[in-house]
């Protein structure tokens, strides 16, 4: 089993690899590429990322690109599946019937949990003139749209910490907190794609989104 898991790992690592070279090569491919392109036919609506609106704006800019709305999904989603793994909760199916009675009442607990949640949502979103709706009284829209994927993700930790102190998997609050970034270290690979694919992809808006 163990001699799978590395195996596994290295198969995922040469894959990322792949990719992240992939993306270092579009990215000089679109920095060298807007500047022959654009020194070659001047008339084109394209920006050169050599010239010195394109230097400024690369060191300018890089900040304002990471920061977006992908890395706080990025963040949030590996924290959510880290203490889902952490806390043991994937067990239940498989485990049902050796389980103690402590990880029954946590079960009990995060059912409960994920009720009381799902209602207060509703009470918040379908209700007229409810709170999360839109400035149009829209479901999208609105605040509630805006945060979804992070409100599932933080919806996720809280069951999964839930499960873990109720169950006593989670003894302390030292293994709270690792249960919370323990997901971090699993995506670690997806950060420096996230990096490299999203400054391209600003790269390329630059070069074709000609400023007004």
């Amino acid at each position: 089993m163990a001699k799978h898991k590395i195996v596994y790992h290295r198969r995922t690592g040469k894959g990322i690899a792949h990719l992240v070279l992939t993306l270092v090569v579009l990215q000089i491919v679109a920095v060298l590429g807007s500047w022959v392109f654009k020194a070659v036919s001047p008339e084109l609506p394209i920006r050169s990322l050599l010239s010195a609106e394109g230097i400024r704006w690369m060191v300018g800019s890089i900040g304002d690109n990471l920061g977006g709305r992908g890395l706080v999904w990025l963040l949030l989603g590996s924290m959510a599946f880290g203490s889902v793994r952490f806390c043991g909760i994937l067990d239940v199916p498989r485990k049902w019937k050796a389980m103690t009675f402590w990880d029954h009442f946590g079960i009990m607990v995060v059912l409960a949990e994920l009720f009381v949640i799902v209602v207060l949502l509703l009470l918040l979103t379908v209700l007229p003139h409810a709170v999360l709706l839109g400035v149009t009284g829209n479901l999208y829209p609105s605040s509630f749209s805006k945060s979804f994927v992070l409100l599932v993700c933080l919806i996720v930790c809280f069951i999964s910490v839930s499960f873990g102190v109720v169950s006593s998997r989670l003894r302390s609050f030292e293994e709270v907190c690792d249960c919370l970034v323990a997901g971090i270290a699993y995506t670690l690979p997806l950060w420096l794609v996230y990096i490299l694919g999203i400054e391209l992809y600003a790269c390329l808006q630059f070069i074709f989104v000609v400023a007004a």
